[in-house]
């Protein structure tokens, strides 16, 4: 079995309500690999019942999909940004562990959706600086808050670059902030 992460459009892909869809099987056409609530792998053709797939399967699989994804993201090597990015145990995303325990759904549609972007390698220094941030930076006990606060900070950071980068202050004239040359 092989895996494309991908960020599928429940338009064209749909999978049953409350399912993840996480990306395709290959090289099957369009089979779309989704999860059910309770975690269970399952193989999502159009116009067909969802067939269950075997996780043990599936979770080998993952390894490449997710490693491919990864690199797509962080092509320096995704081992240590990912789990930075995404707040997680390191272990959670090593490949044995992946082999084993596979990677949760909502994970594995975050990454697709990453990996999806034709910006992916710059969507992931983002996730990497916001996670860190959130996690560093951040000040409240609540994880959804300190990314709430990441969020306000990078609109604060974006502010500042946007009145550096607008108009003609450094058009044209070969010099950096301090006034000395580039």
């Amino acid at each position: 079995m092989e895996i494309l992460l991908a960020n599928l459009d429940p338009e064209t892909d749909p999978v049953p309500a409350g399912w993840t869809a996480v990306g395709y099987i290959l090289p099957v056409g369009r089979t779309v690999l989704a999860y059910a609530p309770d975690r269970q792998p399952h193989a999502v053709v159009p116009g067909e019942p969802p067939e269950a797939l075997d996780p043990a399967e599936v979770n080998a699989a993952l390894v490449d999909a997710v490693d491919r994804a990864g690199l797509r993201v962080w092509p320096g090597g995704w081992v240590h940004a990912l789990p930075l990015a995404f707040g997680a145990n390191r272990r959670t995303w090593q490949k044995d562990r992946i082999s084993k325990k596979g990677v949760h759904p909502v994970a594995l549609r975050t990454l697709a959706c990453l990996a999806d972007s034709d910006d992916a390698e710059a969507w992931g220094w983002l996730a990497t600086a916001l996670g860190r941030y959130a996690d560093e930076a951040g000040t409240s006990p609540h994880v959804d808050d300190r990314l709430h606060e990441a969020r306000d900070a990078a609109d604060r950071v974006l502010r500042l670059l946007l009145t550096v980068r607008q108009g003609r202050t450094f058009e044209n004239r070969g010099e950096g902030l301090d006034g000395g040359e580039r």
